[in-house]
């Protein structure tokens, strides 16, 4: 299946349970994607870091709405 919306991809680069190399393969093989890769988070970092989360997605969704 290919995905035809816009996507943001947030990602953690100490995220323990998945590598941050599949988030650049996900950018790859997503045309219409933006990834972030946020220092110094894992992979719950929506749990750990609220706020630094918050802010991440907002961005994202932000980049989704104005594509």
């Amino acid at each position: 299946p290919k995905i035809s919306v816009p996507v943001g991809i947030i990602w953690g680069d100490k995220d323990e349970s998945t590598p941050v190399s599949d988030a650049y393969f996900l950018k790859e093989k997503i045309k219409n994607s933006n990834l972030k890769v946020v220092k110094g988070v894992g992979h719950r970092f929506h749990l750990t870091d609220s706020e630094k989360f918050s802010q991440e997605f907002s961005e994202q969704v932000l980049w989704v709405l104005n594509k």
